[in-house]
Order: C-alpha cells, then structure tokens, then sequence
C-alpha cells in the first residue's frame, strides 16, 4: 500500500485524532491502533536512515514482552510525512513507563514538521499518563535533538542505550573493490580463514535455539546481560520480521560444526548486524572478523547500500562529538574493536533524554545524579526498554 492510498477517507480499524493548521495545509494525524502496518512500514522502509526499532514488526515483537505500543502518524498534502511509536508498560514502584527509540521520523521534504511532531509527543505523554519517557531521536533528525534542548528535556545518564555505531556504506563499489581497501593484516585474516576451510552458511527459524546458545556464551564470556534474554522472544521477532523477509541468521562453520552466528535484520537499503554469538572456538582463524565480512560482501551481493554493526564502545569517540554526524574510522584512535577495521564511518546518535511526567520521580531522578547512585534493580529494569 503506498502512502497516497492509505491516506483516503477509509482508515480501516486506524482513526484520524486531530488535524493541524500547517504552512496553508493541513496536517492530519492518525492514531494507529493496527498492530502490522505495511504503509507505516513501507514509509519507514523508503526513507534513508529510518531504523527497524519504529517499524510495526518491532512493536508486534515487543507486544510480546509485554510491551503496549501507540503510533501516531502525520499526514501532509494526503502522504505519510512523519510519526512516531511509543512503547509502554507498567512497572512496580514506578507505575506506568515508556520509550520511544529511533523515533519521531519524518521524511527529509517534512523537515519543517518536526517542532509539530515534538510537541504532539510530549503532551501524548502527559494525556497516556506516562510517568517517565526516555526518547532517543534518529541519526536522520539533528532537529529533533535541538529542539529537545530548547526545551531543556534533560539528557538520560544511566541506560545502555546505542551512542555510537560502525557502518560500512559501499558507495556502489564491489566486494572485491572494499576488500582490496582492508588493511593488510585483515586481509591476511581472511585469507587465512578461507584456507583454514571455514564456511559462511545460512541459517533458519530451526537454528535459533543453537544460536541462542551461543549469544549466551558470548554474552558470559563478555560478562554482560543477553538481549533478547529469552529464546522465546528472539524466536518472536523473527517471526515478525520473516514476514516481510527482512531477516537473516548466518553462521560460520568449521569441520561441519556451527561455531559462530549472526543474525541481521533487512531494513530499508542498510545489513543491521543485529546479534552476534561464537562459541569461543577456534580463535586462530579469526570466526568473528571471517563473519563480518561475509555478511558484507552478502550485502553488496544483495544490492544493499550500507551495513551497520549495531554499537561500539564509546571509548571511540572524540573529546566533543557533534550529534547527528559521522566520522570517517581512519580518524579514530584505537582499533581494538573488530567493527573498526572493515573501514566506514563511525556514527554519532543524540543522547537519550528523559521526560518527566511524575514530580516524585522527577525529584528521585535527580537526587540519583547528584549522588552518582542507582538502584541495581532500577537499572536493570530500565536496560530492559
């Protein structure tokens, strides 16, 4: 469905809330209430840099685990211009809380929308009765994020939310091309695992249960929490994203035996390289750089624009980072991570910042920042957004 068509008078279950005086147009707004929603979708799907966490798929997921969601989307001489999800659940002590991450998005000709997207938002999370609101903006929406600042929305200091990124954009070159731009020493890396005689092979819905097992040991060895946490959930968003075939597990194998997994979501023209899991094996042969780079080179095989290693540490970036920009990665220092050496950019997100609808809270949130304590539990429900 193109956005033209779903922007007639019949909205099946969705329901038109509101309209808003606009530059000599009106801008309608929908209240989506439809849990898969292929024009939403499809909108997101067409604009460079919007993230799958906005899509439906990822709210039928998160539904799942417990999670509401409410979409509002912003229509402008009858086309989806923008709009923005907000997840939501109700938590012990703290009552209701939400988020919305990646989100608002607006395609680039709308730009002008964004200070009316913002102010629906915040007074959405006054009327749903939200106590907190975490909001993280989209790389692809620097305004956004001075707006926030406008309005002296303070900045979130305590979740493990994405700040930095590595992604590999081929500039319509070949995979022969960006392979001869790898450092020698990758290259020797590679060259060595392919005569070591590992195999990049594709995985299904059946292997899920041994890729979890391995994004367990990973995550030990890493000594940190798995995200999914469960192999139920991991098995939910793959089904919503093997809907539209937007989803790919890869593994790497070595004397038949699957010692290393990646699983990738398929979004717009960009190779997310979501979750990662190795078992620890074979170190010599370099698994982990060997499936990184097989993923890439399916990706430009596949006519994708760019990948995305989906975070590093924020050790990379420079004294005083611009928000919404990118780096090229020969100007970092340090190349510990193996996300670093495929070349690209190192991308900057904006800060998570935190919306107050709770005076209580508000006081405990800030009484924690002076004392640079937190909550153990706290913290750990929060991560879990």
């Amino acid at each position: 469905m193109n956005n033209e068509n779903h922007a007639g008078p019949n909205f099946g279950k969705n329901k038109a809330i509101d309209t808003i005086e606009c530059t000599h147009s009106k801008i309608l707004i929908v209240k989506s209430t439809t849990l898969n929603d292929p024009a939403w979708d499809d909108f997101l799907n067409n604009i460079t840099g919007a993230e799958f966490e906005q899509s439906s798929l990822w709210a039928a997921a998160r539904k799942s685990e417990g999670w509401d969601f409410t979409r509002f989307v912003f229509f402008f001489d009858n086309k989806i211009a923008g709009g923005y999800q907000i997840f939501s659940k109700v938590k012990k002590y703290v009552g209701k809380i939400g988020y919305t991450i990646k989100g608002p998005v607006y395609s680039k000709e709308y730009s002008h929308l964004a200070p009316v997207i913002v102010e629906h938002l915040l007074k959405e999370v006054k009327k749903g009765e939200i106590n907190f609101l975490i909001i993280q903006p989209p790389l692809i929406a620097p305004a956004i994020d001075v707006i926030l600042d406008k309005k002296q929305i303070p900045k979130e200091k305590f979740l493990s939310i994405i700040k930095v990124s590595v992604e590999i954009d081929f500039n319509n070159k070949s995979a022969t091309e960006i392979f001869a731009g790898l450092n020698r020493k990758r290259r020797q890396d590679l060259n060595k695992a392919e005569n070591a005689g590992l195999r990049f092979t594709e995985g299904s819905y059946e292997d899920l249960d041994l890729f979890f097992q391995l994004m367990l040991i990973t995550c030990e060895r890493k000594k940190v929490s798995p995200n999914p946490s469960t192999l139920l959930y991991l098995k939910r968003i793959w089904e919503q994203f093997a809907l539209k075939k937007q989803i790919k597990l890869f593994f790497v194998e070595y004397n038949d035996e699957k010692i290393c997994g990646l699983i990738s979501i398929l979004f717009g023209k960009k190779v997310y390289m979501w979750k990662f899991g190795w078992s620890g094996k074979y170190a010599s042969f370099h698994p982990g750089v060997f499936i990184f780079w097989k993923t890439i080179e399916w990706a430009i095989i596949n006519k994708f624009d760019a990948a995305d290693f989906m975070g590093t540490s924020k050790s990379y970036l420079p004294p005083h980072p611009k928000c919404c920009s990118k780096i090229p990665v020969t100007e970092i220092k340090g190349k510990g991570d193996i996300k670093l050496c495929f070349g690209g950019n190192l991308l900057i997100f904006p800060d998570a910042r935190i919306v107050f609808n709770n005076l209580l809270l508000k006081i405990a949130y800030h009484m924690v920042i002076f004392t640079g304590k937190l909550s153990g539990n706290f913290k750990r429900m929060v991560n879990k957004l």
